[in-house]
């Protein structure tokens, strides 16, 4: 089953300042790209700038992405507003091997290939010639291996901290929780809704689940932790504090490009009970 994850950038269109853009604007680079441990699929955006703000084109990418619950592989479900190249070559590399995306038939600028899974530590580059002739590189490096030390009860409480190990490498942290929750006027169907995520630095290894909203409520509970490499930290920092941001070139990290190019290591909590007396909405 897949689940809505929103990554990266919370799902808010971000204005590029107010100056004003010109009709003949031709746009520059742009490219969204996540790679994550142990996922064989790997999913990129290439498209071009749509907006420019004084002298600097920005153009924010809303990210939505689905989540694998069994796997935490996270593919690409729909980006708005995107600005898509067609005919880009599309290259990952990493230890030797060459893996050449292809783009998908039904979605300009989206470009996907089967890859060997990443693995913690390991680099990887990206490189992307565009039909006009412009050449971008960026690389990144998987976040180190880490899990989730706590709670050690079975049940969840708004007292309940989580607790996890640090993760070589990573610039910080995204943490969420994932609810299941059950309605009677839907016939009992499971109804799945993630928290907002949570983002923090690398020297914080643990959260109050009070910090992050929690409610205990539903059926089930379980967290799970993204570790970000300095690329993906950098760009989701942007997309939450970008007024305070003086040069937002230094959140980019991708030569002759816009975007990020970025890393990340999951972990799962196991699932935890919830008191099925709780209040549910509707009731």
């Amino acid at each position: 089953m897949r689940l809505k994850l929103h990554f990266l950038i919370p799902a808010a269109i971000l204005i590029a300042g107010c100056a004003p853009t010109p009709d003949d604007y031709p746009g520059e680079p742009n490219v969204y790209a996540l790679i994550t441990a142990d996922s064989t699929h790997a999913h990129l955006m290439v498209g071009r700038t749509v907006s420019v703000a004084d002298t600097l084109p920005v153009d924010t990418i809303v990210d939505t992405f689905w989540i694998d619950d069994s796997t935490f592989e996270t593919w690409t479900y729909y980006q708005i507003p995107w600005n898509g190249t067609s005919n880009a070559d599309v290259i990952l590399e990493s230890g030797g091997d060459n893996f050449t995306l292809t783009e998908h038939p039904d979605s300009q600028g989206y470009y996907f290939a089967d890859i060997t899974a990443p693995r913690a530590g390991q680099s990887w580059t990206l490189k992307v010639t565009y039909p006009e002739g412009e050449e971008i590189s960026a690389r990144t490096t998987i976040p180190g291996n880490f899990e989730i030390t706590g709670p050690d009860n079975d049940t969840l409480t708004e007292d309940d901290t989580v607790r996890w190990t640090a993760s070589d490498g990573a610039r910080g942290y995204q943490v969420s929780i994932l609810q299941w929750l059950t309605y009677e006027e839907e016939d009992t169907a499971s109804v799945e809704f993630i928290s907002w995520p949570l983002l923090v630095s690398a020297d914080t290894l643990s959260v109050p689940l009070s910090d992050m909203g929690f409610s205990p409520m539903g059926d089930s509970v379980c967290i799970y932790i993204i570790s970000l490499d300095t690329n993906a930290y950098d760009y989701k920092y942007y997309g939450e504090n970008m007024w305070m941001v003086e040069n937002i070139v230094d959140c980019m990290h991708i030569e002759g490009a816009w975007g990020v190019f970025g890393a990340g290591n999951v972990v799962r909590s196991k699932t935890f009970s919830m008191d099925t007396s709780a209040i549910l909405p509707g009731q």
